[in-house]
C-alpha cells in the first residue's frame, strides 16, 4: 500500500482529468496488495503517455481483489489494465480505480482434454508456449498478440485467422461490486473485437481448449506467427491496432488540418502530429492498421485514429484500441 493509512475519502478525480468525478472518493486501504494514489500510468502502457489513475490497485491474490471491490462505494469507476499494449490513456488520466493483475494471476496450468486454465494476467506468449510444450494445438495465434488473457477475453482478441471465441470454454470474472461469477463463452456474445462482458468486470481466469498436436509443428507455426508479427508490427516499436478495416471511410475532420501532415508510412488519408504517431508500415495491408508512437504526447494522433474506428471511445479517459 502506498501513500495511505486506513481509508481515503476525498475528491476522486485524477489531477487534470476532463472527466467528472464518478464516485464520492472513499477507497478501502486495508489490502494486502499494492494500492497507489495518483498513480502514473504512462510507464505501464506501450505508448508511454497519458495521465495518472486516481488509484492503482495491484491485488495480492483473488481474495484480496474480491474484498477490495466489495468494499468500494457503489458507482466507483473500475478499469482493468493488462500489458497496456492496446490502451491509449488521455492526459487527464483515468478516474476511479485501475486494477492491474500481476504475478499471482499469471499462471497457466494444463488440464485434461486439451484445456489450459490461465490466469487473467498471463501473457499470450506464456499461454501459447505452455500449450506447445503440452502438445496442444489451436492456440498458436496468441503468440502474435502482445497482451494478457483478461484483454483477450474482453476484446475477443485474435490474429492470423483465429480469435478467442474459437478457443474459450469459460472465464471467471469479478464484477465491480466484488461478486465472482463464471461466464460461458456463449454468454459473452462475441463479435469482431467485442464482447458483452460487463463494464468494469475483471477477468481473473479463463479456460482455453485446443486440440492434440505435435509440439514441433506447433512450435514452427508459432515461429511463423512471431516473424509475421515482427514484420507488420515490430515489438520494439510502440504500436497498437485500432481494429478498423482499411476500407473504413474516416470522417472529414481527420483529413487535412493546420499543423498536421499525411502519415508518411502508409497511403491512408490520415493526418498526424509530426514525429509522434503514424501507421505501422506493413499493417495497412492487413485487416487493421497499427498506430505507431515515437514518444511524447503521441496519444493525441493515435486517439483520433482509434475514435474513427471506434466512435464509442470518444469520451472515454482510456481507449482500448481493438484488442488486448
Amino acid at each position: 500500500m502506498t501513500d495511505q493509512i486506513g481509508s481515503w475519502h476525498g475528491p476522486g478525480n485524477a489531477p487534470g482529468s476532463e472527466e467528472e468525478p464518478g464516485f464520492a472518493g472513499w477507497v478501502p486501504t486495508d489490502v494486502r496488495g499494492k494500492l497507489t494514489r495518483n498513480a502514473p500510468l504512462d510507464k505501464l502502457v506501450w505508448f508511454k503517455s497519458g495521465g495518472p489513475a486516481d488509484w492503482l490497485f495491484e491485488p495480492a491474490d483473488l481474495d484480496d481483489l474480491v474484498a477490495f471491490l466489495s468494499a468500494l462505494e457503489e458507482g466507483t469507476p473500475v478499469m482493468a489494465l493488462g500489458l497496456g499494449s492496446n490502451l491509449i490513456v488521455r492526459d487527464g488520466g483515468v478516474p476511479g480505480v485501475v486494477i492491474r493483475l500481476g504475478k499471482p494471476f499469471s499462471t497457466v496450468e494444463v488440464r485434461r482434454d486439451c484445456v489450459l486454465e490461465c490466469g487473467g494476467g498471463a501473457s499470450g506468449i506464456l499461454v501459447s508456449s505452455t500449450a506447445r510444450d503440452a502438445g496442444i494445438a489451436g492456440l498458436e495465434f496468441l503468440r502474435g498478440i502482445p497482451g494478457t488473457v483478461g484483454g483477450f477475453v474482453r476484446m475477443n482478441g485474435g490474429a492470423y485467422g483465429r480469435e478467442v471465441a474459437d478457443i474459450l470454454v469459460d472465464c471467471d470474472v469479478v464484477l465491480p461490486d466484488g461478486n465472482l461469477i463464471t461466464l460461458l463463452a456463449a454468454d459473452l456474445n462475441y463479435s469482431y473485437r467485442h464482447s458483452d462482458l460487463p463494464e468494469g468486470a475483471i477477468v481473473v481466469a479463463a479456460r482455453f481448449k485446443g486440440v492434440p498436436g505435435d509440439p514441433k509443428e506447433i512450435g514452427a507455426e508459432m515461429d511463423r506467427i512471431a516473424a509475421a508479427r515482427e514484420e507488420s508490427q515490430p515489438l520494439r516499436s510502440r504500436t497498437c491496432s485500432p481494429g478498423a478495416s482499411p476500407s473504413t471511410t474516416l470522417p472529414s475532420r481527420l483529413w487535412p488540418r493546420p499543423a498536421m501532415r499525411p502519415c508518411p508510412r502508409c497511403t491512408y488519408r490520415r493526418r498526424i502530429r509530426p514525429s509522434t504517431t503514424s501507421c505501422s508500415p506493413q499493417e495497412v495491408s492487413r485487416d487493421s492498421e497499427a498506430c505507431h508512437s515515437s514518444g511524447g504526447r503521441a496519444h493525441r494522433g493515435a486517439t483520433r485514429l482509434v475514435q474513427a474506428a471506434h466512435p464509442r471511445s470518444a469520451n472515454r479517459p482510456a481507449s482500448r484500441a481493438g484488442g488486448s
